[in-house]
């Protein structure tokens, strides 16, 4: 196991992200709250984003 995360690490990038799935962007007309204008996956990329889904039943 040990060995395995050494060779991880000294893959080129484009090997670790081979056959990813990007998110979609994010639909129009949304309405967002705590932030001054609508954002984009591009002003995400490489932060962590956690999602809070929550109903009424």
């Amino acid at each position: 196991m040990l060995q395995s995360r050494g060779i991880r690490g000294k893959m080129p990038l484009a090997k670790r992200h081979e056959g990813t799935i990007h998110a979609p962007g994010f639909p129009g007309g949304l309405e967002w709250i705590n932030t001054r204008s609508p954002l984009s996956m591009a002003d995400l990329d490489g932060r962590l984003v956690i999602l809070h889904f929550w109903t009424y039943c």
